[in-house]
C-alpha cells in the first residue's frame, strides 16, 4: 500500500469501505478540509482522511480531521495511513469518536477481504461445477430417453436398422484446491486419546545451584493436542532478528514495530472438533538486546476464546513458541534440556489477564512445568484479532546472547472459537514442525 499513489490509496480504502457496506463519495484532490471520503450507512455519516505514510502521523492531523468531522457535521472521523500513529495523537483521540488505523490496521483488513474473496471465489468454483455436473446429467438423461424411445419405436415398425450407439460424455472432476495462504502439504494429525492424562513424573537432569533457582520442574507436563508422533523432517525457515535499537514498551500497542520479519500461516494442528472454519492469520515481528529477546505478533482472528491459564493456555487463543538453545551442540529428533516451550495467552480482555507459561525440556524426552520465569506479556483487543508483545529474559531460556548466534525455533499460534477450553488448530510459520521433534523447526539468527 505504501507504494500506491496517494489517489490510488484513497480509492483503496474507499473500496475497503464499500464491502463494509458503506456508500462512498471522494472529495476533491485539493481544498478538501482534510477529508478525502465521505461515508454514509444508514443515519451514520463519517469522514476519512487517507495518509499513504512510511512515518508517523501526529496529533495536529488528528487534531484537524476532529475539526473537518464537525464542519461537514458528521458523526464519526476516522484516519487511515500505511504509517504508524503517535502516542500523543492515540491520546488525543480517545474518548472521541475518532478511529484510528495504522498500517499494521489497514494490513490486517486488506487480509480479511482476501481471504473472505478467495473463500466466494472458490465457493462460485464449486457451484459452477456442481451446476455443470447437473446438467450434464440431465442432457445424458434426455439423450438416453430419446434414444430408448427411438429404439422402441424401431422394433415395433419392424426397421431393419442397427440399434444406435449412444457416446456418453464424462461428468467434470473437481480436485480440492488447498487452503488459502499454504504453500505446502498440511500434516493432519489425530488427537492424542489421552489428552487429558498426565505423564508420570521422571528423574530431572542433575542442575547446578543457580540453574535450580531459575528453573525447578515442580510438575510434570500434560500431554496437549500437539503430542503427536514425531518423524524428521529437516527444516529450512530462518528468521535474522534484528538488535533492538529503540526502546521497546510491552504494552500490546505495536507501537515501536517496523515491518513484520514472518508470517505464520501454515496449518500443522487441528483436532477432531475443528469444524473447518479458517480465521488465523499471524504476523510475527522480533527484536533482541543482551537482556532479552522481544517477540510480538499481529493476531488476525474473528472469534476470541481464552478460558485456561498456567500449563492450560494452549487450550485457548494463545502464542506457543519452542526453542533449542543449543542446537549445535546436541541437534537430534528428541527433547532434551536446553529446549524450551513457552505458552503466551492475551487473556480474554475481561478477567483473565494475558501471562505466560514455560516448560523446560529434561533428558528423558519430556518438558516439565518450569515456573519461577521473569517473562511480561501484554495484549490489545483489536476489531480483527487482537495484538500481543512478550519480553522473554535470556535468562528466562538460559542462552548468552551474541551476534550470529542461531537458536532452534518455531512460531505458532493456536485457535480456539468454541465457548470452552478446547484447542482446535494450530498455525506454525514452519511448515515441517513437529512438536517434540528440534530437527522438524526452523531457526532465529541474532543479527
Amino acid at each position: 500500500m505504501q507504494a500506491l499513489d496517494p489517489i490510488d490509496f484513497e480509492r483503496y480504502c474507499a473500496w475497503l469501505y464499500t464491502k463494509e457496506g458503506y456508500k462512498v463519495a471522494e472529495t476533491k484532490t485539493s481544498g478538501d478540509e482534510g477529508v478525502d471520503l465521505l461515508l454514509t450507512k444508514g443515519n451514520k455519516k463519517v469522514v476519512v482522511q487517507c495518509k499513504r505514510y512510511s512515518g508517523n502521523v501526529g496529533q495536529p492531523v488528528v487534531r484537524d480531521l476532529y475539526g473537518a468531522m464537525f464542519h461537514v457535521a458528521a458523526t464519526e472521523a476516522h484516519l487511515c495511513t500505511t504509517g504508524r500513529i503517535s502516542r500523543q495523537a492515540e491520546g488525543w483521540a480517545a474518548g472521541k469518536p475518532i478511529e484510528l488505523l495504522d498500517g499494521s490496521d489497514m494490513v490486517a483488513w486488506a487480509s480479511k477481504w482476501r481471504r473472505l474473496e478467495a473463500e466466494r471465489s472458490g465457493a462460485s468454483i464449486v457451484w459452477t461445477t456442481a451446476t455443470v455436473a447437473v446438467v450434464g446429467i440431465l442432457v445424458v438423461a434426455a439423450l438416453a430417453l430419446m434414444a430408448g424411445g427411438w429404439f422402441f419405436f424401431n422394433r415395433r415398425t419392424n426397421r431393419p436398422e442397427p440399434t444406435p450407439v449412444l457416446s456418453v460424455p464424462s461428468l467434470p472432476t473437481v480436485t480440492p484446491s488447498g487452503q488459502s495462504g499454504v504453500d505446502q502439504p498440511i500434516a493432519q494429525v489425530t488427537p492424542n486419546p489421552t489428552e487429558e492424562e498426565t505423564e508420570e513424573p521422571t528423574e530431572t537432569p542433575e542442575e547446578t545451584p543457580e540453574e535450580t533457582a531459575e528453573l525447578a520442574p515442580t510438575t510434570t507436563l500434560r500431554p496437549t493436542a500437539t503430542d503427536e508422533p514425531e518423524t524428521s523432517i529437516p527444516a529450512a525457515i530462518n528468521v535474522n532478528v534484528p538488535r533492538r535499537t529503540a526502546e521497546i514498551a510491552i504494552d500490546g500497542s505495536l507501537d515501536e514495530w517496523e515491518d513484520p520479519l514472518t508470517t505464520g500461516n501454515t496449518t500443522v494442528y487441528t483436532s477432531s472438533q475443528w469444524d473447518g472454519s479458517d480465521d488465523l492469520e499471524a504476523n510475527w515481528y522480533l527484536a533482541w538486546d543482551e537482556q532479552a529477546l522481544f517477540i510480538a505478533a499481529l493476531i488476525i482472528d474473528d472469534t476470541h476464546s481464552q478460558f485456561s491459564t498456567g500449563p492450560d493456555i494452549f487450550r485457548g487463543d494463545s502464542l506457543e513458541i519452542q526453542f533449542d538453545t543449543d542446537r549445535d551442540g546436541d541437534f537430534g529428533n528428541g527433547v532434551s534440556a536446553d529446549e524450551f516451550q513457552l505458552e503466551i495467552s492475551p487473556g480474554n480482555f475481561a478477567d483473565i489477564a494475558p501471562e505466560a507459561w514455560r516448560f523446560a525440556g529434561d533428558n528423558s524426552g519430556r518438558y516439565l512445568d518450569a515456573p519461577g520465569h521473569q517473562i511480561i506479556v501484554a495484549a490489545e483487543q483489536a476489531p480483527f484479532g487482537y495484538f500481543i508483545e512478550a519480553r522473554i529474559p535470556w535468562s528466562s531460556i538460559n542462552v548468552t546472547p551474541t551476534a550470529g548466534t542461531v537458536i532452534g525455533a518455531n512460531l505458532n499460534v493456536n485457535d480456539n472459537d468454541t465457548s470452552g477450553p478446547l484447542q482446535e488448530m494450530m498455525k506454525s510459520n514452519v511448515p515441517s514442525r513437529s512438536y517434540a521433534n528440534p530437527t522438524t523447526w526452523g531457526s532465529l539468527t541474532l543479527r
